[in-house]
């Protein structure tokens, strides 16, 4: 299975990310590196055979069996999109 995560080095992206890779699955993974956690998160899985980090918007990695994007729209087409909406000021 194809898994396409956004933002995935938003700490719940990352711990999305890191469930389907643990399980075996090729995941493309879409972010900025702009801070340091971001550059953390992107040192513990850049190196993992079943992922692939993009800065653009994926769709040459399409078709996705499931999308998992944070807070925002995805950027690419999948059998299955899920948006997670946060509320961190709870």
């Amino acid at each position: 299975m194809k898994v396409f995560v956004y933002p995935c080095f938003h700490p719940f992206g990352f711990q999305v990310m890191e469930y389907y890779l643990y399980a075996g699955h090729d995941v493309v993974g879409h972010d900025e590196l702009e801070t340091d956690e971001a550059w953390h998160y992107y040192a513990m899985v850049a190196r993992h055979a079943k992922f692939t980090f993009v800065e653009d918007d994926g769709r040459d990695y399409e078709p996705f069996h499931e999308a998992i994007c944070i807070g925002e729209t995805c950027p690419v087409e999948a059998d299955r999109v899920s948006v997670i909406t946060l509320d961190l000021e709870q």
